[in-house]
């Protein structure tokens, strides 16, 4: 009686289960499920472009999803948003979204309220990423990736990739809204563009007051990754009469010291690298003073790196994207309260010191 009474018990949670998939397999087909949202301001108008995934039921080998796009335009973002909606057969959701791009005239325009809006709408995940892009909208969803089933998931992936290995830093919707939500602090947003057919990362977008003021070329990247990076790492290359080298570069250590004195900011910059000898043109043995001498040129590229960083932020741009008034903040919490960081930190000094450790390959 009792293994009866287990097994009937069984059989009802069994068929819950199978209705409860059921429901939820018929949810997913009555929405739609935003991959990517490309926002843009053209001809004073807010336009959005949207990836939506199709799905079609079926069995487990039989389902299939594609991906269609939908355009609306408005005076504001929310006429925008509005007839994005009425244009839907089903009601929009954004729970799925992998990547949200800004386009060269949004971020010039200013991405404030739109951001602040993604703050107020509870779909949206403040962890999706984020980026620029001067490629027209309609260029971007045209793209066919090789190994994502989405543009939205192939942004993602190219991000998180370039992240993992040391090469860029990632910002999601939550990081804007935080730095935006402090005065006088600058921001970068890293800039996908198509590229021999492919969206790549091609540079950041600095973001002064919400709205882009410049973008930063790609290959000027290793000295702002030394900052915004936890660990990066660059390729090097060096000549010298005899021969062709290669040197991985690696940061192993950072620290920043925040001082204030007499109404003076100073910023002590220590960083401890690691100089990996990956590739010679020729395979010579190379003697210890080589090494000492290709050691020393290697810091100061890196120097001047980091130095040619600093400077961009200071003085071309004129606002704090490098993240130092965390470092100051941490410290000094109560005269940050009080001062004009744009301008204290403009003439902030900067004490830079670089050290390495130089090794061969075994």
């Amino acid at each position: 009686m009792v293994n009866k009474c287990i097994r009937c018990f069984i059989k009802v949670l069994f068929m819950a289960f199978l209705l409860t998939g059921c429901w939820d397999s018929e949810d997913i087909e009555k929405k739609n499920n935003i991959s990517l949202v490309i926002v843009d301001f053209q001809e004073e108008q807010y336009r959005f472009y949207v990836e939506i995934a199709n799905v079609y039921s079926g069995n487990a080998q039989s389902n299939k999803v594609g991906y269609s796009v939908l355009e609306a335009a408005g005076d504001s973002l929310v006429e925008a948003r509005d007839e994005l909606n009425r244009r839907c057969d089903f009601p929009i959701f954004l729970g799925a979204t992998r990547a949200v791009v800004v386009t060269q005239r949004m971020a010039e325009n200013g991405i404030e309220e739109y951001v602040n809006r993604l703050r107020a709408d509870v779909e949206y995940r403040k962890s999706v990423s984020i980026c620029t892009s001067p490629t027209e909208p309609l260029m971007i969803i045209s793209d066919q990736p090789e190994n994502d089933r989405s543009i939205g998931d192939a942004i993602q992936h190219t991000l998180d990739n370039q992240s993992k290995e040391g090469q860029t830093f990632t910002i999601n919707v939550g990081d804007v809204l935080r730095t935006i939500a402090l005065e006088n602090v600058g921001f970068l947003i890293p800039q996908m563009s198509i590229d021999k057919g492919e969206n790549t990362l091609t540079g950041y977008s600095v973001f002064k007051d919400a709205r882009c003021i410049g973008t930063i070329p790609i290959k000027e990247r290793k000295g702002i990754m030394y900052f915004l990076c936890s660990e990066p790492q660059f390729y090097y290359e060096l000549y010298d009469e005899a021969n062709h080298y290669i040197f991985e570069v690696v940061l192993k250590k950072k620290s920043i010291k925040a001082m204030f004195e007499e109404g003076q900011v100073t910023f002590k910059i220590d960083m401890s690298f690691e100089y990996k000898l990956h590739y010679m043109d020729k395979k010579t043995t190379v003697t210890e003073e080589q090494l000492k001498l290709l050691s020393q040129k290697l810091t100061e590229a890196v120097e001047e790196d980091l130095l040619a960083t600093i400077k961009d932020s200071q003085n071309t741009y004129g606002c704090d994207y490098l993240g130092f008034y965390k470092y100051f903040r941490a410290s000094y919490l109560s005269e940050f309260k009080k001062m004009n960081w744009e301008e204290k930190y403009k003439q902030a000094e900067m004490k830079l010191n670089v050290e390495a450790t130089t090794i061969t390959e075994p």
